[in-house]
């Protein structure tokens, strides 16, 4: 078990509890070596790159006063219990990879768990990296076109018809610069939060699809009861909108914004279904 040492975890990311608790029940490291970056001793805080523990999670050593930070952190954690862990990182590639990741997901970590923190504390809000964001907005805007493909297969078969293969990618990219161009007149500053947040919404709809596709691929599927099914996801995917924009005190108009673009879109679908029946 790793000693004498404290890791700063976000108190408000869900991920950073889930690895956390792992660490400890693991028997890596005890209770106490967790500590929060909002609420941690300020003798502790104090030996910190501050900024850089925001999207990085800093391991302090006590009796060293040295400190590491991000994947290294995992690395020296796990192959303080598990030596392979440190022989797989040893080499550049697995590393490379490993951190790429661990990067991807700590920038982007509020958008996807919509968390916000307390003005009261320290804050532990990560930047914006353009890099890492415009991957994650476009990774999901792929994985929302091709579940929506998925999904537009199975109605357009109840009318004996099959869509084009882009046309969902081209609704979902859609949906990603409207919104762009929305939060240009509305927010700039919180443009880039905003689309990682609705690009979550869209993840978390494509998610709800899924159990349907499925099924449909074992029984044949009732016309309304796919739009029905349809209906609810996407009022779903409305409410999260609502309270992910409430979070980032963003006006209600945003979300009109969002709904206006999916009822023009529906209004074509409909429009398109009317002309092959």
């Amino acid at each position: 078990m790793l000693t004498n040492n404290k890791l700063l975890i976000d108190q408000n990311c869900p991920m950073c509890g889930i690895y956390a608790n792992f660490f400890v029940k693991s028997g890596c490291v005890d209770s106490s070596t967790i500590v929060f970056y909002q609420t941690v001793p300020d003798e502790v805080f104090n030996q910190i790159d501050k900024k850089r523990a925001t999207s990085e999670v800093a391991l302090y050593n006590e009796k060293t006063g040295e400190t590491i930070y991000g994947i290294n952190s995992f690395i020296t954690i796990l192959g303080h219990r598990y030596p392979w862990i440190k022989r797989l990182f040893s080499w550049k590639i697995p590393l490379f990879l490993i951190t790429k990741l661990y990067r991807f997901i700590s920038f982007n970590r509020w958008v996807i768990s919509g968390k916000v923190q307390s003005t009261t504390q320290r804050s532990c809000e990560p930047p914006v990296h353009l890099v890492y964001r415009w991957t994650y907005l476009i990774l999901a805007t792929l994985v929302a076109g091709f579940t929506m493909h998925q999904f537009s297969t199975i109605l357009y078969a109840s009318f004996g018809e099959s869509p084009l293969f882009w046309q969902e990618y081209a609704v979902c990219f859609g949906q990603l610069i409207w919104q762009f161009l929305a939060l240009s007149l509305i927010s700039t500053k919180k443009r880039l939060n905003y689309l990682g947040n609705m690009s979550t919404v869209s993840i978390i709809g494509s998610l709800l699809l899924i159990p349907l596709i499925v099924l449909a691929k074992f029984i044949e599927l009732n016309t309304l009861f796919i739009l029905i099914y349809f209906g609810f996801v996407v009022g779903w995917m409305f409410l999260l909108h609502l309270k992910r924009c409430a979070s980032l005190k963003l006006p209600f108009i945003t979300s009109i914004s969002w709904i206006l673009y999916r009822t023009i879109v529906l209004i074509i679908l409909l429009i398109n279904l009317k002309s092959i029946l």
